[in-house]
């Protein structure tokens, strides 16, 4: 009776087992990348830990053991979609974004698959899944950190073209979305700036009264990350000047005309010619000449 009793439940034994195999492969098991397949997808670093708004870099290599082919390049996965990550394909010298590659039959190639993620990620484990042609790879992404609702920080220095250090030179974020500017600040005495954000893509502009101005656009700024955008150089206009007053405002006595302290400065790159005008008073002050020829970054004090 007992040896009919093991014979009808071996059957049932057999099949949960098989059962259990599909569900919960046996962690040797590697399902990192396509088997018997012409086109074998490599990675020595399958999986990283990264803090949200960080990129992770994958080096991929693809080897074909079939005929010549030429094949797109893509990629399935949830979490960047629902999370509005950036996820592109690059040469190996992470110099060009890329679509699509050819590779000899025996032959292989080096390409990168860069994520970058958003820094209101949750924290938690994430994936992403490489097509080539017939062959395919899983990428694993570990979240430690979120940064959702945190400023990101914008850093940048300011020089000339001789690497001096440019004071009080002017960042003026603008919205690409909306085109409007959202925020402004200014360089430091050490030319540096330094200063938090709210997150999103912006143009920017650096500018400074008698430098030619630059902008940088395209610039993505993520909540607890730091937009580092390095040396700004600035180059010096052609034409500018620059006029300062030592007090715009000055007591006399009735009958008596006031004399304001100018300094005129040539602050462009060429010699200058500057017109001087006064209006809006009832009696104009005297100046030496009204037309002064001042050489680049030479000054000219008028009473």
């Amino acid at each position: 009776m007992q040896g009919r009793g093991y014979g009808k439940m071996l059957p049932a034994v057999l099949l949960a087992v098989f059962c259990l195999g599909i569900l919960f492969p046996p962690v040797f098991a590697d399902l990192t990348t396509s088997k018997d397949t012409t086109i074998v997808i490599s990675c020595p670093i399958p999986g990283q830990i990264i803090e949200a708004g960080e990129t992770a870099e994958f080096p991929l290599t693809v080897a074909n053991t079939g005929p010549d082919f030429n094949q797109k390049l893509w990629y399935e996965s949830f979490d960047a979609d629902k999370y509005d990550w950036d996820i592109r394909f690059m040469t190996a010298d992470n110099a060009t974004e890329i679509n699509k590659i050819s590779i000899p039959k025996g032959g292989s190639q080096q390409i990168v698959l860069v994520v970058e993620t958003n820094s209101d990620t949750p924290a938690g484990d994430y994936s992403v899944r490489v097509h080539i042609g017939e062959g395919w790879y899983w990428a694993y992404v570990t979240i430690s950190k979120t940064h959702k609702g945190e400023l990101g920080t914008l850093a940048l220095t300011v020089t000339d073209k001789d690497g001096e250090k440019v004071k009080s030179a002017t960042v003026t974020l603008f919205s690409e979305d909306t085109g409007k500017a959202v925020d402004q600040v200014s360089s430091t005495a050490d030319g540096s700036i330094s200063a938090g954000f709210t997150p999103g893509t912006y143009r920017v502009l650096i500018a400074k009264t008698g430098y030619r101005t630059v902008e940088k656009t395209g610039v993505r700024i993520k909540g607890g990350i730091t937009t580092d955008l390095a040396t700004i150089m600035l180059d010096k206009a052609l034409y500018a000047a620059d006029a300062s007053v030592s007090s715009p405002v000055v007591a006399v006595s009735t009958g008596e005309n006031p004399k304001y302290d100018l300094t005129l400065k040539n602050i462009g790159k060429s010699d200058d010619t500057f017109h001087l005008g006064l209006r809006m008073f009832p009696k104009a002050g005297t100046c030496s000449t009204a037309i002064l020829m001042l050489r680049p970054w030479m000054s000219r004090r008028c009473l």
